[in-house]
């Protein structure tokens, strides 16, 4: 054997006086014991008696544990580092926090950032590591509260509960500890008792925030913080305190929308009216909103308020009008008196000419465009409701002129836009724009559209954009040449509306001004409509829908054969069991798609060979599967629908958990298929469907740039006759 050198680093936590040391060892098979000796004795460092080295500390080159394999490809000169193992590791971090210690924090935040999987379950499952480090940071709360060990302790609870496979886990051992989450809210000063200012500094309020943001995860932490934070204190203390660092502003504001998320949709109220009376909305807009420059973080949190901002709206629109309701019933009348100008002392008439005064009436009111117009009341006895009473009347009132101008040409000409037709469907359409009606819980707002305008002058946006909006209607009636006399032609000029209104949002104005100007005119939404349904045409010709239908066999058998290669390659799947350790199931499908194999795992450092999977399920005895919710576990309700539950003839159920949706993808669509069910495809077959099929295509028509494609497939041509040579037969 040989001999090279090396040289070792120290990665061992607080090593700072370990010089890095120049090793001249023989390359045998003893070289890494050999080595990790070499640095016990020159650095001093102290080994139990009953422990080999090797279950103490481990090499690493390249940050990879060096193993016998890798030791006939060490050359000279290379670097090696020496760490602990990782159950040693956690052990002496563990104790550090037992006996009130720092060493090892700052490696205990590098390993659960970088998702470190067996650091992980050293840490949570085999030494209780959730438990000791809340007991020490009651401890550094209670006794220590200038401690810079809490932010460290709360951001590592942080990452664990971001961690899917043992959130769960963690959440129930946090909820055991309400006296630790009362603390930190002490901390905060948010509290909704009596108690000393803490007077914490901008890092640990940060770190304190997302602390009480994430365990919301949890039902019962939800509502312990809930009955817990005075959300006044919240608002004026902190969210809206320009004393305080923006960053702890933003995570406030995370917190308060995470509590108002987690209130049942009716219960919202009393919260949003606060933050309404503290004009939250408007403040924010002001100092946070970027149109070219959102922050993920912020846009998403400014979406929550916008929307909270439209729930009045919303109640609005389903508060519907009744006969007996005076107030509505003195708005519908006034608007009729508005629009044909009559004099209210006039209009009362005596008894006798009563019977043609309602007649009178409802002409008028047929004339304006309702559709009952013997009781316009029964309009508003649907959504809008409420709301669109409210702005057609304080748009006839405010704007009088415009408003007998547009009735004018509604009634005279006996081809205007109905008014109370065309402004119903223009609230209902303003509606679905701007979300009134969908609950931010069920939505994605990272991306979700922010309007400065909303938040700015959330009281009174609504009405001026109607406003603007309703004008642009008339006008667009006029541009399209539309007529009363075609029943379908108000539903025209209200699809040109709904695009004339999201083409001037998708610039994101940042005024109500801006938006009114940016409404387009007919003209550029009939070239945007050409240019479209060209495009569409071209797309969906004759010649590319026979060209698709031929691939697609093809593709569907390509998406299949990729489902089953990943499945018959094995996955690791979360076993939705109770108790404190998290254990995995790996599954498998056989070389002969005939049988699923699985076990229990551990830890998922190791991927367990086919014999050693001791369960078996033969696809032929599967008699029910089901994908998504079907496990109707705890544990699925904070993870997702990626619970996957297969019921065997001889009634075995088995329930696995997918860590992430291409896995629980792939492995629905492949059991589907194999049990002959190919009905049954998750989304996201239909969309790698879609997706080759149009890569197919396109590739496909590469030299064809400029041919105009059939849209009938070309008469096939008969065979030909050809004359048969003699002495064939």
């Amino acid at each position: 054997m040989t001999n090279i050198r090396i040289a070792v680093k120290s990665a061992l936590p607080g090593s700072a006086t370990h010089q890095p040391l120049l090793a001249n060892l023989e390359k045998d098979e003893n070289f890494i014991i050999s080595c990790i000796q070499y640095c016990i004795d020159n650095w001093n460092l102290d080994v139990p008696s009953d422990t080999e080295i090797t279950d103490e500390f481990v090499l690493l080159c390249e940050s990879k544990p060096l193993n016998h394999e890798d030791i006939d490809e060490i050359q000279n000169g290379w670097v090696l580092k020496l760490a602990y193992t990782t159950k040693t590791l956690v052990k002496k971090i563990l104790e550090g926090l037992k006996t009130h210690g720092n060493s090892g924090s700052e490696t205990l935040i590098e390993k659960l950032t970088a998702n470190d999987n067996d650091f992980r379950e050293a840490l949570i499952d085999e030494n209780e590591g959730v438990s000791i480090i809340m007991n020490r940071l009651w401890y550094d709360l209670d006794t220590h509260e200038d401690a810079s060990m809490i932010n460290i302790l709360l951001e590592a609870l942080c990452l664990l509960i971001s961690q899917i496979s043992v959130s769960d886990k963690v959440l129930l051992e946090i909820e055991e500890r309400q006296d630790l989450i009362s603390k930190v809210i002490e901390g905060m000063d948010i509290q909704n008792w009596d108690c000393p200012s803490k007077n914490w500094n901008d890092a640990r309020k940060k770190q304190a925030l997302i602390f009480l943001t994430v365990i919301q995860k949890s039902e019962n932490c939800c509502q312990l913080v809930r009955k817990s934070v005075d959300v006044r204190r919240l608002i004026e203390g902190l969210i809206l305190n320009r004393e305080v660092q923006r960053q702890v502003r933003i995570n406030a504001l995370a917190l308060f929308n995470e509590i108002v998320l987690n209130e049942a949709a009716e219960n919202r109220g009393f919260l949003i009216a606060i933050m309404e009376k503290s004009q939250m909305a408007k403040s924010l807009a002001e100092e946070f909103y970027v149109k070219d420059g959102f922050e993920p973080l912020v846009r998403k949190q400014l979406y929550y308020v916008q929307c909270w901002s439209l729930r009045k709206y919303q109640q609005l629109k389903y508060e519907l009008v009744k006969n007996e309701d005076g107030n509505a019933l003195n708005m519908i009348r006034e608007l009729r008196i508005i629009a044909f100008n009559h004099d209210k002392q006039g209009v009362l008439g005596g008894k006798a000419s009563m019977k043609n005064q309602r007649h009178q009436n409802a002409n008028e009111f047929k004339n304006l465009g309702f559709v009952s117009h013997r009781n316009p009341a029964q309009d508003f006895q649907k959504p809008p409701g409420m709301l669109g009473l409210k702005l057609m009347y304080k748009f006839a009132e405010d704007k009088k002129d415009v408003f007998n101008k547009l009735v004018m040409e509604s009634t005279y000409r006996g081809d205007g836009c109905p008014y109370a037709l065309s402004s119903i469907g223009l609230v209902k359409i303003l509606c679905d724009v701007f979300n009134v009606d969908k609950d931010p819980k069920l939505q994605f707002p990272d991306k979700a559209p922010v309007y400065k305008f909303i938040l700015t002058d959330p009281d009174n946006f609504f009405q001026e954009a109607f406003n603007a909006t309703i004008e642009h209607l008339f006008l667009t009636w006029r541009e399209m040449r539309a007529s009363n006399t075609f029943a379908n032609d108000l539903e025209k000029v209200m699809d040109v509306t709904k695009d004339q209104i999201l083409m001037a949002l998708s610039k994101e104005p940042t005024s109500m001004d801006k938006f009114t100007e940016d409404l387009p005119k007919f003209g550029k939404i009939a070239d945007s409509w050409r240019d479209r349904n060209m495009q569409k045409s071209k797309e969906d010709c004759g010649a590319i829908r026979a060209l698709k239908e031929a691939l697609k066999d093809d593709i569907i058998g390509l998406i299949i054969e990729q489902r089953l290669n990943f499945v018959c390659k094995g996955t690791f799947f979360v076993k939705p069991a109770g108790g404190r350790r998290t254990t995995y199931i790996y599954m498998k499908l056989s070389q002969n798609k005939k049988t699923i194999c699985y076990g229990d795992v551990m830890v998922k450092t190791q991927i367990p060979e086919m014999e050693d999977l001791s369960g078996k399920i033969l696809i032929s005895d599967i008699r029910d599967f089901g994908a998504g919710t079907a496990g109707r576990e705890k544990r699925a309700t904070i993870i997702g629908d990626k619970t996957m539950t297969i019921m065997s003839a001889d009634n075995t159920q088995l329930d696995v958990i997918a860590e992430k949706d291409d896995a629980f993808h792939c492995w629905s669509d492949a059991i589907n298929y194999l049990l002959g069910r190919e009905g049954k495809k998750s989304q996201k077959f239909n969309d790698d469907l879609e997706l080759l099929l149009g890569h197919e295509v396109r590739l496909r028509l590469l030299d064809l740039e400029d041919v105009k494609l059939p849209d009938e497939a070309p008469p096939v041509p008969p065979l030909p006759t050809l004359p048969v040579p003699s002495g064939i037969f």
